[in-house]
């Protein structure tokens, strides 16, 4: 996201030159320098300013889902890092403590052929989340 956010960015100022060129130009229409017409030079210039305007449109539209990406990134590290601490303070626990923990959160655990195992959790996702979130306030 962040690579099309620099390529519309490159295409926003290539269009802005486009167009500071098409109105040098009309100044050299105005003097009788220029070999164009005005009238094909504002045709131009207009049409160059609609495909500017939509530039700007997706740049600004890219710009906020990449906001967006970086917010759930960062929120997502955090739940990370909070997931290894806890897996530091169950390395560090005793064999009963890890056994009791275990117990809390997980209910029966099914051992099939080819190590295929089947667990089920006494919590959801979602409600061990809510569990984080209040041990941490």
């Amino acid at each position: 996201m962040s690579a099309r956010c620099k390529i519309l960015s490159l295409q926003v100022n290539d269009k802005q030159q486009e167009i500071a060129d098409y109105e040098a130009e009309t100044i050299k229409v105005i003097r009788g320098q220029s070999k164009f017409s005005a009238e094909l030079l504002t045709s131009l210039s207009a049409k160059a300013k609609e495909e500017l305007d939509e530039l700007k449109e997706a740049l600004e539209e890219a710009q906020a889902e990449l906001d967006r990406l970086q917010s759930e990134d960062a929120s997502d590290c955090e739940e990370y890092d909070r997931l290894i601490g806890w897996a530091d303070i169950y390395d560090r626990c005793s064999f009963e403590t890890k056994k009791m923990f275990v117990s809390k959160f997980i209910k029966p655990v099914r051992v099939f052929r080819d190590y295929r195992l089947e667990i089920d959790f006494n919590v959801s996702y979602e409600e061990f989340q809510n569990l984080t979130v209040q041990t941490a306030v």
